[in-house]
Order: C-alpha cells, then structure tokens, then sequence
C-alpha cells in the first residue's frame, strides 16, 4: 500500500496521465470525521498487492488518480486515492480546505494527524482483511501527504511492503518502529523546493537512519515543490521492485471443471483470449483445458 501528498498542488502530469482507467468511489466517515471521497482502481488482473497514494493540502484523491497509468505497473496493483476531510486551515487564514491534518499553528496538531494516521490505517485494514498480505501494500505520499505515509507506515502494527515520501519532512520520532525494521523508505525532493526546502529531505533521510531504517534519499536538480519524469520513474522503478507480480498455481484440467463461468473468462482473458465468442460454458471449459496442464 502506497500514500501521495500535495503542499501547493504542485502535480504536474503529463498527458498520458489522463488516460487512467475508470475509478470507483464513496464518501468516507470515519471517527465522526467525514473524509473526502475514496477513489479506488482495482486491480486489472489478480489482486496481489495495493498502492495508497495520498494527495497534499488543498487537493483531493483525484489529483493524483492518473499516476496510476503513469507509473505503467502490473495489473496486480489495486491503486486507493482517499481524500483527507475539509477543515480550516491556519496558514490559510483559517479558511477550509481539504487537509489531513491543520498546518500553520504554533504547535502541531497531533490531534489531527492521529485522526488521519487511524484512518488509513483502516484502509491497510481492509486490505488484510480481503487477504491481501500487509507486507503487500505499500503507502507514499507528496508534502503534508508524505508526512502522513511515513507516520502512518512507522506507526503501522504490520510491516509494510514500503513507503514513499515526497517533498515532505519527518521531525524527531518520540514513539519506537518495531514492525517498521529493514521495511524501505524512499525519499524524494526538488533542490529548489522553496515550500518545504530540500534540508528537510535530508533531515527524513538521517532521522530514518538513525532509527536503523532502510531509507534512500533522491535529490533532483531544478525541481521545486513538485515532481519530474525521473522522479516517477524512479518512483515506478520503487513500487516494482517491492511488489512484483505473484507467480499463481497452474491450472489443472480438473481445476478448470470446478470453475465458475466468471473465473473461467477471466482465467481466459489473462490468457490473451477473446471470450465473446465463446457462448456457453462447455466452450469455455474446453478452450481452458487446452491452456492447463494435466
């Protein structure tokens, strides 16, 4: 599970950004806290792994929706993009606004945070729940986003697969990381960031450290508060490597005979076949077996 946050909303996607497949969505209350709307984007293929991408201050889960297409990954990953509550804002004059937690104050609202770490964690809940293994989900973040994924992963009872934060800051942990050991943290920031200055990346990189965590930290030159094509690959190249497709079982003939006809089309479909030609359900077990071992 992975989790993305804006400051400024400083995302800039390219076009092929705009080519994302279809999302569903929902309201989420949580804790009598209404949060924004949860846009969700299963899996293609088999569900083996979930990104949690949480957006930044002033912007909303669909801001970062089509990174999903961007990063070009397995079609394994169901993608979750929640949208934090709308609140007043201190550095906003106190006007409302989309944000996980208030920002501005003389002292940090850890009332807020909390509030926003316990909601998704649920969400890392649901997927355990739905028998995806925690060590599978894989949280990152952009800004106040970022802040949030690493709490929310250093924080988490489970290991996670990982966390990405971006542009972001960490200050000085006051509470211990048990399930977080050896877990990779991956920390990425412009070097001309002006909102949250590129110290402070260096700063997660060593507090991280100091904790005996697995964090690297990538610097990108000319960048401000936002991100770069080689950021997001570097970013694709991350989530990848910590979760690849999971091999499945092959298919026996005798499998296939207990297959309902949904699990036998997309059995088929996985396989490069085009099932609307194949009407009845016999046809679909015999074009099956022919793809199975014995």
């Amino acid at each position: 599970i992975l989790v993305l946050l804006i400051l400024a909303g400083a995302f800039i996607p390219t076009q092929a950004f705009w080519n994302a497949p279809a999302v569903s969505t929902c309201n989420s209350a949580f804790m009598g806290r209404q949060f924004g709307e949860l846009l969700v984007q299963p899996a293609a293929g088999t569900h083996s792994a979930t990104v949690i991408m949480l957006h930044g201050l002033g912007d909303t889960g669909s801001g970062w929706k089509p990174v999903a297409s961007q990063l070009q990954l397995g079609s394994h990953i169901k993608w979750m993009f929640p949208s934090a509550p709308t609140r007043p804002i201190t550095m906003n004059g106190g006007g409302s606004m989309p944000g996980w937690f208030d920002l501005g104050t003389p002292t940090q609202d850890d009332v807020g945070i909390q509030e926003s770490i316990d909601y998704i964690s649920e969400l890392i809940d649901s997927e355990v729940k739905a028998g995806i293994s925690a060590d599978r989900v894989l949280v990152a973040g952009f800004s106040q986003g970022g802040h949030l994924a690493l709490k929310t992963v250093l924080k988490y009872h489970l290991k996670l697969a990982g966390c990405i934060a971006m542009s972001t800051w960490l200050e000085a942990l006051s509470f211990e990381v048990p399930a977080a050991a050896d877990l990779p943290f991956l920390i990425c920031h412009g070097d001309q960031d002006v909102m949250v200055p590129v110290k402070s990346a260096y700063h997660t990189d060593k507090l991280l450290k100091s904790r005996g965590l697995n964090s690297t930290l990538n610097i990108y030159p000319g960048v401000a508060h936002s991100s770069n094509s080689q950021e997001l690959r570097d970013v694709s190249v991350f989530i990848g490597a910590l979760l690849p497709a999971v091999s499945e079982p092959s298919l026996t003939r005798d499998d296939v005979d207990k297959m309902s006809v949904k699990a036998l089309k997309q059995f088929l479909i996985k396989k490069g076949v085009d099932v609307t030609t194949l009407l009845e359900k016999t046809e679909l077990i015999e074009k099956a077996k022919s793809l199975c071992s014995e």
